[in-house]
């Protein structure tokens, strides 16, 4: 049995001497090196604890690998940027570098933060010509729709991209507030396509991007480090009265304040209260997006509400699975978007491709939420309710 809570403090601990550049954390004999890269790891952080070891003399093959995947996949993602830049102002393409895109120019180094994918925004309007863009430098369309959040496309082995038409996915309560946001854009400089959030609205922006990925999940140690990264550097010159309604709007002003308790507790060494160290326990036991039982658990409790059993929660889940609505379902069938009307007969080849090449879908589904106690669940979804979700 892992002792989260050793592992936790010792993490959190050399990631913060490598964004300052020192070696103030003390590393316990007792260390396992091997779980805590595996924790790295999961939580993408193995990029900041590989350099910081070896600065105190220690070598560990599987972060060493994982940082060296992790400089390349910056240097692929940097490289294609500028071509994506470039093209973009030539088409005179509004659009603007969020998330990591634009997170990684704020750490000390630009391989301090991982990203999985680059992510851009772009209006709506203009995907369609976006795409012929990404075609021209060699992208694969992996998903594609004007209904839905953002299309992707890979490029070569390290190159994942999402051209997002929507700050936040339509589904949270925040979302349209958070896509005002897009109207207060500015060039980055005269006369560039290029647009830029005010530092409020970037803020404002990670706030519910941590928000999305926490209320159904997790959200993991690297966007809660962000913040603090961010406040770092703009924390004294932000707008709190402008930032402060805003927050408010999107309702995600008492998770703002979770969240910032979680970082003075983390990165200042601040007494927390209870709720902060469960919040904190509930990131680092998860991962980077949240582990697959805090998943089911959040989607269980969801299912039944108050009442209701387990049972209950699997026959809804393969209900859902099995008439899936509209939105996922023109992700794979893609024609839906013009003939909506064929819905019915797409649920029909859908579920027959099932019964006939993956019937271990329904045992996957049946099963769920094998290990989950349903108390358990309910109280997962109690406690992201008193942080404000």
């Amino acid at each position: 049995m892992i002792n989260y809570v050793f592992y936790e403090k010792c993490l959190i601990g050399i990631i913060k001497d490598a964004i300052l550049n020192n070696n103030d954390s003390q590393i316990p004999e007792e260390i396992d090196i091997d779980i805590l890269a595996e924790i790295a790891k999961c939580h993408k952080v193995a990029n900041l604890l590989y350099p910081a070891l070896q600065k105190r003399g220690m070598e560990n093959e599987k972060l060493s690998k994982e940082f060296n995947f992790w400089l390349t996949v910056e240097s692929n993602q940097q490289y294609y940027l500028e071509k994506i830049r470039k093209r973009f102002e030539e088409e005179k393409i509004r659009f603007i570098c969020i998330k990591g895109a634009y997170m990684r120019t704020l750490y000390p180094e630009t391989y301090m933060r991982s990203s999985t994918d680059l992510d851009i925004y772009v209006d709506d309007e203009n995907t369609e010509r976006v795409r012929e863009i990404m075609t021209e430098l060699g992208g694969k369309a992996e998903r594609f729709g004007h209904q839905m959040q953002d299309d992707t496309y890979k490029i070569g082995k390290f190159v994942n991209i999402e051209i997002h038409r929507n700050i936040v996915d339509k589904k949270y309560p925040w979302s349209a507030k958070c896509q005002e946001i897009i109207d207060r854009t500015l060039p980055k400089q005269e006369g560039s396509y290029e647009q830029v959030m005010s530092a409020e609205d970037f803020y404002l922006h990670m706030i519910a991007h941590i928000a999305k990925h926490l209320k159904y999940s997790g959200c993991g140690i690297r966007m809660v480090l962000d913040i603090w990264v961010y406040l770092r550097k703009f924390g004294d010159t932000l707008d709190r009265n402008v930032l402060n309604q805003r927050l408010k709007d999107c309702g995600l002003d008492i998770f703002e304040s979770e969240i910032l308790k979680l970082v003075d507790y983390w990165f200042y060494g601040k007494d927390a209260d209870e709720k902060t160290i469960a919040l904190a326990k509930y990131i680092f036991e998860g991962g980077l997006f949240g582990s697959r039982k805090q998943y089911f658990a959040t989607e269980l409790a969801e299912f039944v509400g108050n009442g209701g059993s387990i049972g209950q929660g699997t026959f809804k889940k393969l209900i859902q699975n099995i008439f899936t609505p509209y939105k996922n379902m023109i992700i794979y069938y893609p024609k839906l978007q013009k003939y909506p009307v064929l819905l019915p007969y797409y649920w029909f080849i859908k579920n027959m491709k099932v019964l006939l090449f993956r019937r271990s879908r329904f045992k996957e589904i049946i099963t769920s939420y094998d290990g989950i106690e349903i108390d358990d669940a309910k109280n997962v979804v109690e406690f992201k309710k008193s942080i404000g979700l």
